[in-house]
């Protein structure tokens, strides 16, 4: 099986999803006979993937089976449309497409194809104009299935009429390798990691995504200000 990721996303960057795609794009080599990962063309990126060192900054090697393709801009298109006119082009429609746009998914259901649709922010799917006829479309085809990052995508997708059977819930994850912290304890690391702060002399409220409207950080903000006692 071969799988097509088409993702928004500059790699290498300093982004967090940049990091998962990378990651996630390695576990596909893993059981794929090819891999193909669509990205916006950038000159020095693709640079260092004709010298196959794309991937260093992530500590990763450059699969064998994988080929990145850099989709240039028509005129004045987004990536989305750009990504939208090479499916078009391309005849391997058994093959599976993997995105995180919600426009590709949505072109995706209506031409029957393989695909899986990873959401992120339930708010910016349901705002989208097509957002109803892509849950109608997506559960009378068995081509389609969503993976949501968090339960509470999950339910809204299933209270808004989605089947059960087409959405599945996989949290983002950590490498445990990476994040062992070995015979030490937990205070030793807290310890060491913020030396003499007072970052935990009341409780935490941490957050670790992009300052984003739909991510709901004005929020943290307005409860920053009500709820002194915990340090945000």
């Amino acid at each position: 099986m071969n799988i097509r990721y088409f993702a928004k996303t500059h790699i290498p960057s300093n982004s967090a999803n940049s990091i998962q795609i990378v990651n996630t794009i390695h576990s596909f080599t893993k059981f794929c006979e090819k891999v193909f990962l669509y990205i916006p063309f950038h000159y020095k990126r693709y640079i260092l993937n004709t010298f196959r060192v794309i991937f260093r900054r992530y500590g990763k090697s450059y699969p064998k089976n994988l080929k990145i393709i850099f989709l240039k801009k028509d005129s004045n298109m987004q990536y989305e449309n750009s990504a939208i006119n090479y499916i078009k082009k391309t005849s391997q429609t058994q093959d599976l497409f993997y995105t995180r746009s919600f426009l590709i998914a949505n072109f995706l259901v209506q031409n029957n194809n393989h695909f899986i649709y990873e959401s992120h922010v339930f708010e910016k799917d349901f705002h989208n104009p097509y957002f109803i006829n892509f849950i109608n479309l997506i559960s009378k085809q068995h081509n389609g299935k969503i993976v949501a990052i968090s339960d509470y995508i999950y339910l809204n997708y299933i209270k808004n009429g989605l089947l059960k059977n087409k959405i599945k819930v996989f949290p983002d994850g950590v490498d445990k390798k990476f994040f062992n912290l070995g015979t030490a304890t937990r205070k030793q690391v807290i310890a060491q990691l913020f030396k003499d702060t007072n970052i935990y002399n009341k409780k935490i409220v941490l957050y670790t995504g992009s300052l984003r409207k739909e991510k709901g950080v004005f929020f943290l903000l307005k409860a920053a200000e009500q709820i002194p006692e915990f340090n945000f």
